[in-house]
């Protein structure tokens, strides 16, 4: 648990989902709705959108 506790927050979107996102013509990547904004523990974000797939 200590370790957990050390590793960095950061901001994070926690609904991040195909449907949050946007790939414009130029292949940059946008992110949309972020109305659950937080600061949360790094890899949070990443974790639920794998766990959606």
């Amino acid at each position: 648990m200590d370790s957990l506790s050390q590793l960095p927050r950061v901001l994070a979107h926690q609904d991040l989902g195909q449907k949050n996102m946007i790939l414009t013509s130029n292949f940059q990547l946008v992110l949309i709705d972020w109305q659950f904004l937080s600061i949360s523990g790094i890899g949070e974000d990443l974790g639920k959108c794998l766990a959606q797939i």
